[in-house]
């Protein structure tokens, strides 16, 4: 699964700045700034706020995060366990009984 369009649709959870791109400013307003909806992939805040959503997220659907690795989840169910792994921008679900996915 992949996770690339986290970034562009992800609410900003602070207010962030910034100049003007040239050619874009307003003549005679060149000095404003301006306030970013959603973040964007340059920003170095953007993994974060898209990570604590995720991770907001995934624990409201019971899974537990491993304390060994932040990016690896698991949910038991039953007999069986399933575990999320986020690796840069995919995410993988593996299990060891395929009745949990269905």
């Amino acid at each position: 699964m992949d996770l690339k369009t986290t970034f562009l649709h992800r609410d900003v959870e602070e207010a962030i700045y910034m100049k003007q791109r040239e050619g874009l400013a307003v003549s005679g307003k060149k000095k404003l700034l301006c306030r970013l909806n959603n973040p964007l992939y340059r920003l170095k805040q953007s993994p974060r706020m898209c990570y604590h959503a995720f991770d907001k997220y995934i624990w409201g659907l019971g899974f537990t995060r491993s304390k060994v690795d932040p990016c690896v989840y698991f949910k038991l169910i039953g007999d069986g366990v399933i575990y999320l792994v986020l690796c840069a921008d995919d995410m993988f679900l593996i299990g060891n009984d395929k009745e949990i996915f269905s």
